[in-house]
């Protein structure tokens, strides 16, 4: 079973409560092709930030977001606070670096 992203299973327990008496809901299917790239391929390609300079500015970046999530909870922020900064983080894509804040 996939893991559901944490906007998704918010916006279905939001969905849940506001119209209890719905019976069923209708997923949307999409055909995708798979990919036609293998995971060995994509690996092989240089990857122009590996260099130092660029892990520790990204480890100091992941470092304040978690702070500021930190903050938010002992600041007293409103839900509604929280749910855009989760949000925000999960447009960026770096969501997976900051799951035990969530």
């Amino acid at each position: 079973m996939p893991v559901m992203s944490l906007r998704r299973l918010l916006m279905y327990l939001i969905l849940c409560k506001a119209s209890p008496t719905q019976q069923s809901t209708v997923w949307r299917r999409s055909n995708h092709h798979p990919n036609l790239w293998e995971d060995d391929f994509i690996d092989s390609l240089p990857k122009a930030y590996n260099a130092p300079c660029y892990v520790d500015r990204a480890e100091k970046l992941i470092r304040e977001v978690k702070e500021m999530f930190n903050g938010m909870s002992t600041h007293n922020s409103s839900a509604q606070q929280h749910l855009s900064m989760v949000d925000n983080v999960e447009r960026l894509g770096i969501d997976r670096h900051i799951q035990k804040e969530f």
